[in-house]
């Protein structure tokens, strides 16, 4: 969405923090919050950003707006918006379908205040309007001057214009979305008391809106008395009160009920102050202004606190009382015990719940007069005769008595009584824990030593295993390759030489004489060192060579030599 002129564009977005809508408005260049007169029908820029090389400005919207789509709200919304501006000398530049936004019943402008363009008027504005009207849908007839004669009209004539060309006659007042109603230039309103005169068919007040509004209508003097009959001749059987069937009272009547709704649904007259919005303590926001997303936050979270403050204080009061009451009545209860002894009166003990304190032997029972006795469970007869006395510790074959064991549990003693606040309290001491032997601590780290060990002396053969089974074939192939030598026979096509051995190196283990092979070919010595060999070809006399072994380049036999 952007204005046709205009390098601003409008985006809708949502605020991923706070879920909002807003409208992000995209500028060629940075620029600080501008500054809008306010009204429910202007949408102020709360915000602003740099995302990039992108500068843009948020426009926060309500959270059931949705884009305009009819044409008289939206005129009606649009031309108010206009007023307000262009009665503080400030013009849009950017009135577009773009900008108008319908919530609670009415339509709001945003983008006010933006640089849509340089040579942004008020007249430029209306023509905009009605442009953007057009494109809505039809242009209402009593705005047309805005399309045909530019310059003739401003927005609050083609406002009143506009109300003066709505159903029932509205020419009184005309209330503009949000319930705020503002004059219009129409006749004076009827006196109530006046008689003989027959007061114009106008409306009081009409609610534009579609919220609950003020619409009263005065209405002749002939429907006044014709409903006066009706409503006295009704069948429900409630009988009209004396006296309200005159056209005067009854057009008196409703002057007073409108005046009466007037006041909860907005101004009925130029002089009426507006109602105050109800601003917070807490908020940071410049005294008219609205706030911002974080001022509104911070604004939140400070009541919040403010509020848990007051809480806790609550809460320490209501404490302070119940102790403070509780004090009073065992001060009560002494003075009334201590009045009681004063008079000889006996005070029971008070009851103790838990454990009595355990007593010297003697005391146990010196003032008990109590006598007991024992009383068999089975007769004489039926009774086994009694055996040897038996200890108390069972013998073990050896004769002797095992050791006692101490016992495994902890039979520490356990308290359980009443506290100050009326709760059980168990008091029990935590069993002792049995210190480690110092040498068991060792254990397990020689253990996890020994291990380590174990697996690092497997680690180390099975490694040295494997490479040194890899390099021995790696060097004897190395070795054996080095001492084969390659020779060649020139001279004659197809004839081949034999060789012999004449000496060789110790160790080869070669005898003189001994046949090596024919050539050409590789013939393979057994060890490094110098050999004399015997060469001898069909057809030529026998010569000798001397060849020092390794050799890499091959041997050539000349037969032509």
């Amino acid at each position: 969405m952007a204005a046709a002129d205009s390098m601003i564009q409008t985006l809708r977005a949502t605020d991923r923090l706070t879920g909002i809508p807003v409208l992000l408005h995209v500028l060629p260049q940075a620029q600080s919050l501008p500054e809008i007169p306010v009204s429910p029908h202007l949408l102020p820029v709360v915000d602003s950003g740099v995302d990039g090389e992108q500068a843009y400005l948020v426009t926060e919207l309500p959270l059931q707006a949705h884009p305009a789509l009819d044409p008289l709200l939206a005129a009606r919304g649009a031309l108010a918006a206009l007023d307000t501006l262009h009665g503080q000398g400030l013009a849009h530049g950017g009135v577009s379908q773009s900008q108008l936004w319908n919530h609670d019943g009415g339509v709001a402008l945003a983008g006010a205040g933006l640089p849509w363009r340089e040579d942004a008027t008020p007249q430029a504005d209306l023509s905009d309007l009605a442009l953007t009207l057009q494109a809505m849908g039809a242009l209402p007839e009593a705005l047309a001057p805005l399309r045909d004669q530019p310059g003739t009209l401003s927005a609050r004539a083609a406002l009143a214009r506009l109300a003066d060309a709505a159903p029932d006659g509205p020419q009184g007042v005309v209330a503009g979305s949000g319930g705020s109603l503002s004059p219009a230039a129409a006749a004076p309103l009827p006196e109530p008391g006046t008689r003989g005169a027959d007061p114009p068919r106008t409306a009081e007040a009409v609610g534009l809106s579609r919220t609950p509004a003020v619409r009263v209508v005065a209405r002749s003097q002939a429907q006044e008395a014709d409903e006066g009959k009706a409503a006295a001749s009704s069948t429900s059987g409630v009988a009209a009160p004396s006296g309200a069937g005159g056209p005067e009272q009854l057009a008196g009547k409703a002057e007073q009920k409108a005046a009466g709704q007037g006041e909860g649904t907005g101004q009925l007259g130029r002089d009426a102050p507006a109602p105050a919005p109800l601003v917070s303590p807490f908020s940071n926001a410049p005294t008219g202004q609205p706030e911002t997303p974080q001022e509104r936050r911070k604004r939140q979270n400070d009541e919040r606190r403010e509020q848990a403050m007051l809480d806790s204080q609550a809460a320490a009061q209501r404490k302070a009382a119940r102790l403070k009451a509780q004090q009073e009545e065992e001060a009560r209860h002494a003075a009334s015990a201590a009045e009681q002894a004063a008079l000889g009166v006996p005070v029971p003990e008070p009851f103790q719940m838990g454990f009595v304190p355990t007593q010297p032997a003697g005391e146990a029972h010196a003032g008990a007069d109590v006598q007991s006795r024992q009383i068999e469970r089975l007769p004489a007869s039926l009774r086994r005769p009694s055996g040897p006395p038996q200890d108390a510790v069972q013998r073990l074959p050896g004769g002797e008595s095992a050791p006692a064991r101490a016992s495994a549990r902890n039979l520490t003693p356990i308290r359980i009584g009443w506290d100050e606040d009326d709760s059980w309290r168990v008091v029990r001491t935590a069993p002792e824990t049995r210190p480690t032997p110092p040498l068991m601590r060792w254990v397990p780290l020689a253990l996890a030593l020994v291990v380590l060990l174990v697996l690092a002396l497997v680690w180390a053969l099975g490694a040295r295993t494997p490479s040194a089974a890899g390099a021995d074939p790696v060097s004897a192939g190395r070795s054996v390759s080095s001492r084969a030598v390659t020779f060649t026979v020139r001279g004659a096509a197809g004839v081949t030489a034999q060789l012999s051995v004449v000496s060789a190196p110790d160790g080869a283990n070669l005898n003189a004489g001994q046949d090596l092979g024919a050539v050409p070919g590789q013939i393979q010595f057994p060890v490094e060192g110098t050999y004399r060999l015997k060469v001898v070809a069909q057809g030529y006399r026998p010569a000798t060579l001397d060849l020092k072994v390794p050799r890499t380049q091959p041997v050539t036999i000349d037969l032509g030599n």
